[in-house]
């Protein structure tokens, strides 16, 4: 794929990434990519997810958890309040259709979070969680003030941050570090910030710097997989390009250059690149969503559309709902395999002795560091409540409990844990043995799934 058929691939998008490539990529004037950006509101993605706001100003009845959340669930649900908020700020919605809306006021009236039932614009105890209320605040325009003073209480003495400190961790991770230090930059830009916001965030961004962005500080070695894996949603993960981008936005806030620390995980990107310009899916978080936003793991999305065009050349009046059908099932394999071939971690003695704590479903295999003593703040049940129903960092993928108790979230499979992509052939035929009514469909449709399984979705 040519420059231009790249740019050309890129922009023959959903506004809320294609405005993105014209003021970006292709440097288009603002008249041309604010055109695009109000669109958002009103097709594609952005108008999709509006849609599906509720009266009281929530999506699915709650702040972090769908109301009819079960604990039975895959996987975290990602359609609750936060996550929508979190999706619509990203993407470029304009604030001012949620301002209309009365977001604000509807939800400081109406949203609690399921941690003891606290208002859902002072936050709660969770470091990611109170870094997206802070952005999505300062974006509708909402008082966050007193979360950006929480932060600053609670810094951890390596520099960083770590949603685990209610269970006594003392150690910093890259996940938690990495979004707490977006809340910050977003209190930076928005308001210039004061000098205790500005000093705390050297100090997060010192932490991931000393390491490179991906080492261990202790022997130098990668901290995990997950640094190189490239997956789109972010949603709460930590990956080196998630990393890159907030280094690209501070830099260009605070006026300086890159950091010559940062070459090594910069290469990683690099060379994760295909030899067409694309970057492949890594994979997807397990859970529930409005409607999926990229393709399924290993499967670039300019295979989607040389699919459709295959499609249409052999059936005209179906081709998209087989590709669509094809989509479907590739997405509902590549989660399956994930499954069955990465079991939990086994317990540890230190998971064990904390495993009658609740823990977040977002992140449930995150080691807090030493066991918490009689003395120290434990984490409080964490559960729907009936009206919303490298380093010595502590990684999201460390030791796992295995056990559930009452209190605690059940484990969940980890974020496709190939460090590169699944074989496309493995799902791809997977994929093709749970679509035997296709094949029903006559000869045209014979021949694309055929062609499909040669090769033809790459």
């Amino acid at each position: 794929m040519g420059t231009r058929d790249l740019a050309a691939w890129l922009r023959d998008s959903d506004p809320a990434l294609r405005w993105q490539v014209e003021r970006d990529l292709l440097h288009e004037p603002p008249r041309v990519w604010e055109a695009t950006r109000a669109r958002i509101a009103t097709e594609g993605f952005g108008s999709r997810l509006l849609a599906l706001q509720e009266p009281d100003g929530q999506w699915a009845g709650g702040a972090f958890f769908p109301a009819d959340f079960q604990r039975s669930e895959d996987g975290q649900p990602w359609t609750a309040t936060t996550w929508t908020l979190n999706s619509l700020r990203e993407w470029g919605l304009d604030p001012a259709v949620l301002r209309e809306r009365r977001t604000v006021e509807l939800l400081a009236e109406n949203c609690r979070w399921e941690y003891d039932n606290l208002p859902y614009w002072d936050g709660e105890v969770d470091c990611c969680i109170n870094a997206w209320t802070t952005a999505n605040g300062l974006w509708l325009g909402a008082d966050i003030t007193g979360i950006v003073d929480w932060f600053l209480e609670h810094r951890l003495p390596d520099g960083g941050w770590n949603c685990e400190w209610v269970e006594g961790s003392t150690r910093s991770s890259f996940h938690s570090t990495l979004n707490s230090l977006k809340g910050l930059l977003a209190y930076d830009a928005a308001t210039d910030g004061t000098d205790a916001t500005r000093a705390a965030r050297r100090a997060g961004e010192e932490y991931l710097l000393q390491r490179g962005l991906l080492r261990r500080l202790s022997t130098g070695e990668p901290v995990a997989p997950w640094v190189e894996r490239f997956a789109y949603p972010f949603r709460w993960s930590y990956n080196v390009l998630n990393a890159a981008e907030y280094f690209r936005q501070a830099t260009r806030l605070d006026g300086t250059g890159p950091d010559p620390r940062m070459a090594d995980a910069i290469e990683l990107i690099r060379a994760a690149r295909q030899p067409d310009g694309t970057w492949r899916q890594a994979g997807r978080h397990p859970g529930r969503v409005w409607f999926e936003v990229d393709v399924p793991a290993g499967i670039a999305k300019a295979g989607r559309r040389k699919l459709t065009a295959i499609a249409k050349a052999h059936a005209p009046r179906m081709g998209e709902r087989l590709v669509e059908a094809i989509m479907t099932a590739l997405a509902e394999q590549t989660v399956t395999s994930i499954k069955g071939e990465h079991p939990p971690a086994p317990a540890t003695a230190s998971s064990n002795a904390r495993s009658s704590s609740p823990r977040s479903p977002r992140c449930p295999t995150r080691s807090a560091g030493p066991t918490t003593t009689a003395n120290e703040p434990r984490a409080r049940n964490r559960t729907a409540s009936p009206a919303a129903a490298a380093m010595s960092s502590t990684p999201c993928s460390a030791t796992a409990p295995t056990t559930t108790t009452p209190n605690q979230f059940p484990p969940q499979p980890p974020l496709d844990n190939h460090v590169g992509t699944p074989p496309r052939r493995y799902c791809r035929t997977r994929a093709l043995g749970t679509m035997e009514p296709l094949k029903r469909r006559g000869r045209r449709a014979r021949a694309l799934l055929a062609g499909f399984a040669r090769g033809t979705g790459r």
